[in-house]
């Protein structure tokens, strides 16, 4: 998962959803193995 820093700071906002979005997935595929 890569994250530009190319763009203005409101960009960090949606990194951030992004980071919470693949640790709950990543929670989410362990649950189901």
């Amino acid at each position: 998962m890569t994250v530009t820093q190319s763009k203005p700071a409101s960009t960090n906002g949606v990194a951030a959803l992004d980071r919470a979005i693949a640790i709950l997935d990543a929670f989410a595929t362990a649950d189901r193995s």
